[in-house]
């Protein structure tokens, strides 16, 4: 494994920021440390699997308030594995800077980063190199305005080989506002843009209501359509046609218990690429939710009951092809000091036998 160091210094002398003043943050590490085994195995074939080791340490600096340096690695290690090259596949890159940002803020509530950052929208998570701008436009509105330069990811089962490129050196344009109309409904619309490869406008509707003194509820409804760009091909290397979906989703929650169910129907030619950016899918693999023509549904239901959290959910997608059923299963149990040690699940079954297979992940966590 090689190892780097992270230096970055800043020298500020009268800020030009209105209402910014030195700072008494002398900044803050956090990270984790994680032990992780994930094991798969096909219905038919040889079963994959590998055991690792992982720690990321962040570091956030306030030199002058409304100023926050952010820097962050996240680094794997190799235990064993079950088969030569199944670690590898999965961990591309043992040691990985997925932090290195600036942020500025002021007393208005608008923020501006730029560099390497966590993102969590609605088609685009993990970890981005670019632009993110937030700002309130109004009391009840708020907007976010990205660009992603490149992209990564920086999981306990899946580390990328470096931040690649987003649309050549164009990138990924997204906006996303969020409304919120009252104390139950909130509407927010949102727009992704990658030159010449798709333009997807789209909506979600939030409702978050109480239907007794200790049952509350809450439903999304989200639409988007997608345009694709003469440089969205498939694996073939023929053009994507346009995609789209509706997206409907009811949750419940009573005292400890929580249930969610939700439906997915996707146009004649799938989301036209647009998922490849991220998704906020319910399922840990979710193989077809985004296929051509395919119609998804699901069910879960979890507890929590002291420092152990139990969940269930079973989906099944149904598509051009034929039918998948996906069902995970989850335990977390939390130990002294945040210490936690999560299990995982995962049953899929196709109608075509020989893409069936199961996965089981455990993986142990300290946060600090």
């Amino acid at each position: 494994m090689r190892w780097g160091v992270f230096l970055l210094s800043v020298g500020l002398s009268g800020s030009p920021l209105t209402g910014f003043a030195q700072s008494d943050y002398a900044g803050e590490f956090s990270g984790h440390i994680a032990l992780q085994a994930w094991d798969t195995k096909p219905v038919d074939g040889e079963g994959e699997g590998f055991n690792s080791g992982h720690l990321s340490l962040n570091y956030q600096y306030e030199p002058v308030e409304g100023v926050i340096l952010d820097g962050g690695f996240w680094a794997s290690a190799k235990i064993n594995e079950r088969n030569d090259g199944d670690y590898v596949a999965a961990i591309q890159r043992n040691l990985l800077m997925h932090r290195a940002a600036l942020s500025l803020q002021n007393t208005a509530g608008w923020s501006a980063i730029l560099g390497r950052q966590a993102i969590d929208l609605p088609w685009m998570t993990d970890y981005i190199e670019g632009v993110q701008l937030m700002m309130p436009v109004l009391p009840e509105v708020k907007l976010d305005l990205v660009w992603a330069h490149r992209q990564a990811v920086a999981e306990l089962d899946e580390v990328s080989n470096g931040f690649e490129k987003l649309n050549e050196n164009s990138g990924v344009f997204a906006m996303d506002a969020t409304w919120q109309i009252n104390d139950v409904l909130s509407l927010a619309p949102y727009y992704y843009h990658a030159r010449d490869y798709f333009r997807a406008p789209g909506l979600r509707l939030t409702a978050e209501y109480d239907l007794s003194d200790k049952l509350a509820a809450n439903t999304a409804l989200q639409w988007v359509a997608v345009k694709t760009g003469p440089k969205m091909l498939d694996e073939e290397g023929e053009r994507l046609q346009d995609g789209g979906l509706i997206w409907l989703e009811q949750g419940l929650e009573w005292d400890n218990w929580a249930f969610n169910a939700g439906y997915i129907r996707t146009r004649h030619h799938g989301l036209g690429g647009l998922e490849l950016t991220g998704d906020q899918g319910p399922l840990e693999e979710g193989n077809y939710l985004f296929a051509p023509r395919a119609k998804s549904t699901w069910g879960g239901l979890s507890y929590e009951y002291g420092p152990f959290t139990v969940a269930a959910i079973h989906a099944r997608s149904h598509y051009d092809s034929g039918k998948e059923d996906e069902t995970n299963l989850t335990l977390e149990y939390t130990l002294l000091n945040d210490l936690s040690i999560e299990l995982a699940y995962i049953d899929v079954r196709n109608d075509t036998r020989t893409e069936g297979y199961r996965i089981v992940k455990t993986a142990l966590t300290y946060p600090f």
